[in-house]
């Protein structure tokens, strides 16, 4: 089995805050910080920065990895699908690479305090529900990322830039988790 893995995407300056923060996780083996609940089962850490900010990988091992995945459902089909007709549905990796860029676009914008664009927006969104169509591609992830989604839209119509930074980073989070299992 492979061992499941988290990326926390950050700024070079949150960096320290969050080294301090798993100090006293790996210390006291709290599970009060909700970034560090499962700090007992890290098997393995990396960090990297570059220009673009900093990523911190953390890998768990496989008991971990079990109780993960005996927590998650199957797709929640209580979340309404944007609808698509047969015809115009694309490949699953046309859709995929077009999801990528827009994300990319998303991700940005945001990091550089900038509403995205709302075409992206709304094209990423409307993808999203539609990858969720396609099965055999990770569709135990399926429901908590279509609900990461919704968290990332809703923050957008607010037009709240703090929220999109954190909702952003949770569908980032969503698609390293998903994509460490099933890419």
């Amino acid at each position: 089995m492979s061992s499941i893995k988290r990326d926390y995407l950050m700024a070079v300056h949150e960096l320290p805050d969050f080294l301090r923060r798993l100090a006293v996780a790996l210390e006291s083996k709290s599970a009060s910080d909700p970034d560090f609940l499962n700090v007992d089962r890290i098997r393995k850490f990396k960090c990297e920065v570059d220009d673009r900010g900093v990523r911190f990988r953390m890998k768990f091992s496989e008991d971990f990895c079990l109780a993960v995945q005996e927590r998650h459902s199957p797709l929640d089909t209580s979340h309404p699908i944007h609808p698509h007709h047969a015809a115009e549905k694309p490949g699953y990796k046309e859709l995929k690479k077009r999801m990528r860029k827009d994300f990319k676009a998303m991700f940005k914008a945001i990091h550089e305090g900038v509403i995205p664009d709302r075409r992206d927006v709304m094209r990423f969104l409307s993808d999203a529900h539609l990858m969720v169509t396609y099965p055999g591609y990770g569709d135990v992830y399926y429901s908590v990322f279509i609900d990461a989604c919704h968290a990332f839209e809703k923050a957008y119509e607010q037009g709240d830039l703090q929220l999109l930074n954190e909702t952003v980073d949770a569908l980032a989070f969503q698609e390293a988790h998903c994509h460490s299992r099933f890419k």
